[in-house]
């Protein structure tokens, strides 16, 4: 998902996922809890980016929730794989 360049800006791709109004489309904000580690190389990212941390992490949830049914579908499956011992301790 970090391919190395930088995202585009949040209007861009919501504008590239169907919403052309991306100005007045309304939004949804939420909290997003992650690992130390995680948030740190997301820190970085953003960092070596040059782009603020929530723009990043933003574009992230666009560009996996813009997918295919079927490439959403295998990612959300490889998430949910690899922090399965992670959720069982939070639940």
């Amino acid at each position: 998902m970090l391919s190395g360049k930088a995202p585009k800006r949040v209007d861009e791709a919501a504008d590239e996922a169907g919403d052309t109004l991306a100005a007045e489309v309304p939004r949804m904000k939420i909290p997003i809890d992650l690992p130390d580690a995680q948030a740190e190389r997301l820190r970085g990212e953003a960092s070596r980016l040059g782009v603020k941390l929530e723009d990043l992490a933003t574009a992230a949830v666009i560009d996996l929730v813009s997918r295919s049914d079927g490439e959403f579908d295998q990612a959300a499956e490889h998430v949910l794989r690899k922090n399965e011992e992670l959720y069982k301790r939070l639940s």
